[in-house]
């Protein structure tokens, strides 16, 4: 089996502190570790409008790297903090991104994530 680490210029420092792939490539299948909402540089904006965004951009800058798009994703997973309160908002910037016909979605609530300032981390599988 030969695997691609997939490694998008904006997710490089995550890379290296954490010595994870953000994107895996196995064949034609393309998997997406849990995107989060982070700047390049490393900030996160506190807004959850702008964090869902960047997580989206964050799995946008995977996809790209391979030339595939969001129309290539088949499964997604998001991890949120405050589950109830921000679905709403989140469902509304993911159909910024995703389109009709839509991937299977799970939206799964949880008490913390990697950072205290995170509210939500995404990750998908696309098919090539």
């Amino acid at each position: 089996m030969q695997k691609k680490m997939i490694v998008p210029d904006r997710l490089k420092s995550l890379h290296d502190n954490w010595h994870y792939s953000p994107g895996l490539l196995v064949g034609d299948t393309l998997y997406i570790s849990g995107a989060i909402g982070i700047m390049p540089e490393g900030s996160i904006p506190r807004n959850h409008e702008a964090q869902f965004e960047l997580c989206f951009e964050n799995m946008k800058a995977i996809l790209d790297e391979v030339g595939a798009t969001f129309d290539n994703l088949v499964d997604m997973k998001s991890y949120h903090i405050e589950l109830q309160h921000s679905i709403a908002l989140f469902a509304e910037v993911k159909d910024r991104y995703v389109n009709d016909p839509y991937p299977t979605w799970t939206a799964i609530g949880v008490r913390e994530l990697a950072h205290r300032d995170l509210i939500v981390e995404i990750d998908g599988v696309a098919k090539l």
